[in-house]
């Protein structure tokens, strides 16, 4: 167990030297072969059989959705959708972006992609709104964690696979939690942006009658947009397709959209749009076929057993246990990316909360909350350093604040309540599928 312990750490100090994460695992599993005499021919051969899955095709065919989406001027319509009902709230620019971020999270299950795809958009917007910029990227930064809670999503997809579950209900997890962080930012947002944002602009006075009429044709504009999630999962919870299957659906109609009714992409772009995808897919296959060859090893010497036996001197109460299990995947979003807290989370946590007797898919949904929660909590943090560039290269200091207060008020709320009213995550997917 200690030399199980040294190597974990290795990897990790590994990683915050810079060394690619695959890499840096892929030392750590050879290392652990070695030290406990596995024959690294099989592992390999192992690994390669757990990769090369029919249920696991549906994450590419989802990266490459994300990033037709991405490229394809979809999220500047749910911009101008989301601006158009709600800028004549006070605030209403800030709930627009939380709403948008999650409506985005529907179809491209990215929180990367999320941030990229609408984040100068909206800062255009708030800014002739006179919200600070700093502000205006904290809240972007914020709900774009959404789009890895509300389905399709890339880490419940990765849980699923590597946990044995389905994915389709992995998916309808996520969605409870997903659904109260927004009702969280929202409300956090509605108290603390005047303090930061003392001169916004106030809404413009029309009538009732002519903001129907500017809804109804922002909608008659952008339906077709709107109905990609209800296509992505429509097909699945209709029984029609599987969620692989759903994803090309989504993908093709996607591709549609965007070379031959909005005409906003054209055919010499498909190879950068295919080789942007394909990058995020590499990496994170390459990430688990390492990883997974550490897994080997985690099997066989029971790691989790003697993981959970150490945890039970501490604590023999099940929501003990899940706190501590919950404060090690905070530890582990702050030093390495939210899909590697996910596979880790699925091969070395889920058999414990198994164990305890915690509902599978309801631990995914803690999983997930806390990978969101590591996409903005330093060092590593990817969402914080995106958003500053996104908003021109703006220092760190200078938002996190008001981002800090999101982290507090309205995820630390999430996670709770999601750890401790398990219906959050399960109701849907029991009400769903039984």
């Amino acid at each position: 167990m200690s030399e199980m312990f040294l190597v974990f750490l290795g990897v990790i100090v590994l990683m915050t030297l810079g060394i690619p994460i695959a890499f840096s695992f892929g030392l750590g599993g050879l290392i652990l072969l070695i030290i406990y005499d596995i024959e690294p021919l099989w592992a390999i051969m192992q690994s390669l059989q757990m990769v090369n899955s029919f249920a696991l095709l549906s994450f590419p065919l989802y990266c490459l959705m994300g990033a037709i989406i991405s490229n394809s001027g979809i999220a500047k319509r749910i911009i101008d959708f989301a601006h158009t009902i709600l800028y004549r709230i006070r605030g209403g620019d800030g709930i627009a972006v939380i709403v948008a971020n999650a409506f985005f999270g529907a179809m491209s299950g990215s929180a990367m992609a999320a941030l990229g795809g609408m984040g100068k958009g909206f800062l255009k917007i708030m800014g002739e709104r006179n919200y600070t910029k700093s502000y205006s990227i904290s809240i972007l930064i914020s709900s774009a964690v959404l789009s890895i809670m509300i389905p399709p999503s890339g880490n419940a997809i990765l849980f699923g696979f590597l946990g044995r579950l389905s994915i389709a209900r992995c998916f309808l997890t996520g969605l409870g939690p997903g659904i109260v962080l927004m009702m969280f930012l929202i409300l956090v947002h509605f108290i603390i942006f005047p303090r930061f944002c003392p001169n916004v602009t106030p809404s413009p006075k029309i009538t009732n009658k002519e903001q129907f009429r500017i809804i109804g044709n922002s909608f008659k504009e952008n339906y077709l947009t709107l109905a990609i999630p209800v296509v992505v999962l429509g097909v699945i919870y209709g029984g029609i397709a599987t969620p692989t299957e759903s994803a090309a659906i989504g993908a093709v109609y996607a591709l549609i959209l965007g070379l031959f009714v909005y005409r906003t992409m054209k055919f010499n772009e498909l190879g950068q749009i295919f080789f942007d995808a394909s990058k995020l897919v590499g990496s994170m296959l390459l990430l688990l076929f390492f990883f997974m060859i550490m897994s080997r090893v985690l099997v066989i010497e029971q790691v989790s057993e003697q993981l959970l036996a150490l945890i039970m001197q501490i604590t023999t109460n099940k929501y003990g246990i899940i706190g501590l299990l919950s404060l090690l995947l905070v530890f582990l979003g702050m030093v390495i990316d939210d899909g590697s807290v996910t596979i880790i989370s699925a091969i070395l946590f889920l058999p414990m909360a198994k164990q305890i007797g915690f509902d599978p898919y309801h631990f995914m949904a803690i999983t997930v909350v806390f990978a969101a929660v590591g996409l903005i909590t330093p060092p590593v943090a990817a969402l914080l350093y995106l958003g500053g560039h996104i908003a021109g290269d703006i220092p760190l200091r200078t938002f996190i604040l008001p981002t800090v207060i999101f982290l507090l008020f309205a995820f630390l709320p999430t996670a709770l309540l999601v750890i401790f009213i398990p219906q959050i995550s399960t109701f849907l997917p029991y009400l769903f599928m039984g």
